[in-house]
Order: C-alpha cells, then sequence, then structure tokens
C-alpha cells in the first residue's frame, strides 16, 4: 500500500490568495490514480481555473526497520487559486496501486 510522508496539518490560507498543499508519499508497486476529494459534497477535484492538481517525482525520507532511508517517491499537489469561503474545509486524497488504497483527510483553515 502507498504510505504517507510525515505531515503537518492543518494547512492554511488566506480568502482571495493562492494556497499550496503538497503531500509527499512512497507506493511500490506504482500509485496508479490520485483524486482529491471535497468532503463538504463528497465531490471529486478536478482541474479547472481555480484548481490545479498534479503529481510528480520526489525524494522521500521515511523511516525503516528503524532506520531513515530517503527513496524515491512522488508530492501529490492540490493548488488553489483566489481562495473563496468555500474552499475552506475538509479534504480527502485518495491513493490506489496494485495492493489496494489509502486515504488521507487535511483540512484547509483560514490563517
Amino acid at each position: 500500500l502507498p504510505v504517507f510522508d510525515k505531515i503537518e496539518l492543518p494547512f492554511a490560507g488566506e480568502p482571495k490568495n493562492s494556497a499550496n498543499i503538497e503531500i509527499r508519499f512512497y507506493s511500490y508497486p506504482p500509485v496508479q490514480w490520485i483524486q482529491f476529494i471535497n468532503q463538504s459534497d463528497s465531490s471529486r477535484l478536478l482541474n479547472t481555473s481555480n484548481i490545479a492538481i498534479c503529481m510528480s517525482p520526489s525524494d522521500i525520507s521515511m523511516m525503516f526497520y528503524e532506520k531513515r532511508v530517503t527513496r524515491l517517491g512522488h508530492v501529490a499537489v492540490l493548488h488553489f487559486r483566489n481562495l473563496t469561503d468555500t474552499d475552506f474545509g475538509n479534504y480527502t486524497l485518495q491513493l490506489s496501486n496494485g495492493q489496494g488504497s489509502v486515504t488521507l483527510t487535511f483540512y484547509l483553515i483560514v490563517s
């Protein structure tokens, strides 16, 4: 199953500004798909004029049998442009690979 890197929660932003949410993870076998879900209405987020979603390679530092190791992982990015009051709230990132799916719930709050 995919494994999330250490995450500092919650994420914060200000109305009318941008917010960049980056969540690093490691997965073997590779992730087949990712999706961000807005928990207020259970809708799947898509790329729009105000939202950009992407995934790119990133080094991940993690504990493995009590030793810190670095592996090539990924970062899932959810970028908001021009935040509105309705953008603040609870979200879920869902990752899936050949072994199953994992989820991470996170919060976007007003800073």
